[in-house]
């Protein structure tokens, strides 16, 4: 069933060239052509499946052994071969059958063994049948090459050993008479030659009668003579039919090897099919990992949400962080988006990525987007992009244009996506504006998702006046008057024609003129907008401002937890320490104790040695009851409870904050001290009365932290020296940056480094535990580390 406008569409829209560009990663034929054929799916089904099974593929990919897919060939001329009556495959043929069903087998035992991880793979993989009798009866009978083995069969064994002795003798012979023919000097050369497949002897033409023998050629100047002596004819007559008997036993094992994959047609058949299926697979996850892409998630309530999305051409031409990436919002109540700002700016870039990244989904393709980008699923899809003017057809521009609207007028619905270019342009402005709002409010009362773009002022207005349609543009540098590409949702652009003409040495008074033709009122609106484009600006500044001010906070809170933690295990510590001193002292005394009575009987009771005794053990006990009153636990004083909204300290920390949240599950409050932020254990807090400005002022601290830019430490290509000596400077870096743990990338390889990053993290203080990653984790490549 055709899928209304999706033609025009495509093509506009550059699907095919995207299609190519995937179809590079396939390893044959018709996995290649697999991608070019992909259906637009309108089932959501169905096209969760397909999507989930390139999902499948690219994890499989990324983490796992790798897969053998090795290269295989197109049977299909094969297998239309070998129905005719009587036909043959040839040792080729037959060798390029035999790569696709060994290749079948090892694939599908290898998908198969992980039919947990990728079921979806599994169903496919299932559909391969194991022909090893054919793999092996084949790979018995013929070489790589396709050449017939001496032992494909006991008769051609026997032929060829017969050969190769009659070959032998006959160039013994041959050898012998071309000696004496070079002695005598009636030979033209020194080495036999070999003619119309016999060895013959080359003569000099005016002694050829020195030879007796047969005339098999001559060179082309008729000097030379080939010749056979007689007495090696009938050797040579009897290795032709050798040679024949030969061939006709070849022929008999290559047509017993075709019946026997005539009779397995349809197995050979289904592995071609399944190979086909997972090299399209395959390459559409191998393109997925080569843009970064992500299933775009299904989207319940027919809302478009595109998050940092790349257009896939600019992608081929330039590295991912130079292309500016596409963030946009259309749903909720706005079925249509204008799309506004200068010539240049990314207008219809970004048209064409929504409506390219819509296309890929359908065709069960991964899109270069972040993973919470999510889209409907459309029933048709239409475009009116670009200049549209036929001279074979006497239509202008502009009639073009009117007859592309007037066929999406005539399908578009409620479940369409609607991609408009320039609308209302090519004509008088006033004219094709008025056109194009008639336009965009009959396809938002149809509740089809619209995009167009557009440089006319009044559909501006409408957009900002009219229920479901919704302003949006890209973004324009004020000052160095370029493009930034961004896309500014909620706000029309300006079109800066006078700022542009001014850059580039348009005259005053010309423009002075100009602007006095524009209006007073056109000139406030663009002022306006422009006004709106500044403040927006400034907001967004703000906004990175204030994100910064809170990772500062975060990391503080961060190392506050770090000093705390170190501060309560040397506690701890040294609490150990004494208690395991006063044991030794109460040992030493009952040593003493003993020491006492053994002197007193020594001594016969001697007063002042008792007395001193009894001082050194006194001493002692002294001393141990101290260090236990010291390593006693302090009873907890009774203390004023935090709550929100008032103020309180910080166990072991100066100055007083504002209580600013209730404990979060992890009990931890967030608490304001001037302008930093933080989140701290509830437990350590104590309320206060709130103090004076300059007291809460004074308790405020400030520290610059180094912070990493990411819980993830990639050790690939790195000797052990180098990547135990990568972890000593990172890991204090990531704990006190405020991450709870952290991915250590270090591959699969042979495990070597593997081995010592998990000896290394085994012994580290700053370490909670740590495992091997899972199977969306980076499996064994991977080491998920959790802090203490």
């Amino acid at each position: 069933m055709s899928v209304p406008g999706l033609e025009n569409a495509g093509r506009v829209l550059e699907l095919d060239s995207v299609l190519e560009q995937i179809r590079r990663f396939a390893v044959s034929e018709p996995g290649g052509r697999r991608v070019t054929d992909l259906p637009f799916l309108t089932d959501s089904s169905i096209l969760s499946e397909a999507l989930q099974a390139v999902t499948e593929m690219r994890d499989l990919l990324r983490y796992d052994d790798s897969f053998p897919l090795l290269p295989f060939p197109d049977l299909d001329l094969q297998l239309k071969k070998i129905r005719v009556q009587g036909a043959r495959l040839t040792g080729p043929e037959l060798i390029q059958v035999l790569d696709c069903i060994s290749t079948g087998r090892r694939v599908r035992r290898f998908v198969l063994s992980r039919r947990e991880k990728v079921p979806l793979l599994s169903g496919i993989a299932d559909s391969i049948v194991s022909l090893e009798h054919l793999e092996k009866k084949i790979g018995s009978c013929l070489e790589p090459t396709g050449e017939v083995r001496d032992s494909a069969s006991p008769e051609l064994g026997r032929i060829r050993r017969e050969m190769s002795r009659q070959r032998d003798a006959i160039r013994k012979r041959l050898e012998h008479h071309l000696a004496a023919m070079v002695r005598a000097g009636y030979a033209q050369e020194e080495s036999l030659t070999l003619r119309d497949g016999r060895l013959v002897i080359p003569m000099k033409d005016a002694h050829q009668a020195r030879l007796k023998g047969v005339v098999v050629d001559q060179s082309a100047s008729g000097a030379t003579v080939f010749m056979e002596p007689i007495e090696t004819l009938e050797q040579g007559n009897a290795l032709r039919r050798l040679e024949l008997s030969e061939k006709q036993e070849i022929e008999r094992i290559l047509a017993e090897l075709t019946s026997r994959v005539t009779e397995e047609s349809a197995a050979v058949a289904a592995d071609l099919e399944a190979l086909t299926e997972l090299d399209g697979l395959a390459a559409r996850a191998r393109y997925s990992i080569s843009v970064n892409g992500n299933p775009a998630r299904p989207s319940d309530d027919r809302a478009v949400s595109i998050r940092q999305a790349r257009h896939p051409l600019l992608l081929v031409k330039h590295k991912p962080e130079e292309v500016v990436p596409l963030s946009m919002t259309l749903g909720h109540g706005v079925r249509t988006l204008v799309i506004t700002g200068p010539n240049a700016g990314g207008k219809t870039v970004a048209l064409k990525t929504i409506g390219l990244l819509a296309l890929m989904n359908q065709h069960g393709l991964h899109v270069p987007a972040a993973d919470d980008t999510r889209m409907p699923v459309f029933d048709s899809v239409f475009a009116d992009i670009g200049d549209r003017q036929s001279i074979e057809e006497d239509l202008s521009t502009f009639s073009s244009h009117i007859r592309n609207l007037a066929s999406i007028l005539e399908n578009a619905g409620p479940e369409s996506l609607v991609l408009l270019d320039e609308i209302g342009s090519a004509t008088d402005p006033a004219e094709g504006g008025a056109l194009a709002m008639g336009i965009l409010k009959t396809l938002t009362e149809r509740r089809a998702v619209t995009v167009a773009t557009t440089h006319i002022g009044l559909l501006k207005v409408f957009a900002h006046d009219t229920a479901g349609v919704e302003n949006g543009s890209m973004a324009f540098d004020q000052e160095t008057l370029k493009p930034s590409y961004r896309f500014q949702p909620g706000i029309p652009g300006s079109s800066y024609a006078f700022e542009i003409a001014e850059r580039y040495g348009f005259r005053e008074d010309v423009l002075g003129q100009a602007r006095s033709y524009m209006g007073e009122e056109r000139g406030k609106l663009d002022r306006l907008v422009s006004d709106l484009e500044g403040r927006l600006k400034e907001a967004e500044a703000l906004h990175r401002e204030a994100s910064t001010r809170e990772q500062e906070a975060n990391a503080l809170a961060a190392l506050y937890e770090s000093e705390l933690e170190k501060l309560r295990q040397e506690a701890e510590d040294r609490k150990r320490s004494m208690l395991g001193e006063a044991e030794d002292l109460l040992a030493e005394a009952s040593v003493l104790k003993e020491r006492v009575l053994k002197e007193i009987r020594e001594t016969r009771g001697d007063p002042e040695a008792a007395r001193m005794l009894h001082k050194e053990i006194e001493s002692k006990r002294q001393r141990a009851a101290e260090l236990k009153r010291a390593a006693a636990p302090v009873p907890p004083a009774v203390k004023k409870p935090a709550v929100q909204g008032g103020w309180a300290v910080w166990r072991g920390h100066h100055g007083a904050g504002r209580v600013v949240s209730a404990p979060d599950r992890n009990g931890r409050v967030l608490m304001e001290w001037n302008d930093i932020r933080i989140r701290v254990p509830a437990g350590e807090l104590e309320g206060v009365a709130e103090p004076r400005r300059a007291a809460a002022a004074a308790g405020l601290i400030r520290l610059e932290v180094d912070r990493p830019s990411s819980g993830e430490i990639d050790l690939r290509g790195m000797t052990a020296d180098e990547a135990l000596g990568l972890l000593d400077r990172r890991l204090p870096d990531a704990v006190s940056a405020g991450f709870t743990g952290c991915r250590i990338i270090h591959g699969k390889g042979t495990g070597v480094l593997r081995r010592e990053v998990r000896k290394y993290l085994d012994t580290h203080p700053l370490i909670r535990g740590h495992r091997l990653g899972g199977w969306t984790e980076g499996d064994t490549g991977v080491t998920i580390v959790e802090f203490k």
